[in-house]
């Protein structure tokens, strides 16, 4: 298996996951004060890289609902490989009200179940990466970057 099949990528799961956090985190920005902006790669913001990577979503939403009780913290500015401050996205997703939460994870629900077949979103990561990476040189902050400019 070679290392472009074996790294985390963007896949129809991730995806679905992906809107419900975006979701939270669009009703969360509504329900309180001002935060600060989300990074360009940020697994809140929908329709990027990292926001349809299932294994990321799944650690936001748990850490959004507190199943997972360490904070998601933010990979840009890191220090030593350790964050420095919490994901934006993060906060304004833990304010938004339960009945948006429970909504966005029924839909999401919903979604999962019915997805079968081929998966289009993977399909067609691959085919962007092997068109810009064929080498597979990129770290995964590269790829997340470049992703989010050919978007």
């Amino acid at each position: 298996m070679n290392a472009q099949t074996t790294r985390e990528r963007p896949s129809r799961h991730g995806a679905i996951l992906g809107e419900a956090l975006a979701a939270m985190e669009r009703a969360g920005r509504a329900a309180g004060p001002a935060l600060p902006d989300m990074c360009a790669t940020c697994a809140f913001r929908e329709g990027c890289m990292t926001n349809q990577m299932a294994a990321t979503g799944s650690q936001a939403l748990n850490c959004v609902l507190g199943v997972d009780p360490d904070e998601f913290a933010c990979h840009h500015g890191m220090k030593e490989g350790q964050p420095v401050r919490y994901c934006a996205g993060y906060v304004a997703a833990r304010r938004a009200p339960f009945p948006v939460i429970k909504a966005a994870l029924s839909i999401a629900m919903g979604k999962l179940a019915a997805a079968s077949g081929s998966d289009e979103v993977r399909e067609a990561f691959d085919a962007w990466l092997a068109e810009v990476d064929p080498d597979n040189r990129m770290d995964d902050y590269q790829r997340a970057r470049l992703y989010e400019r050919a978007r």
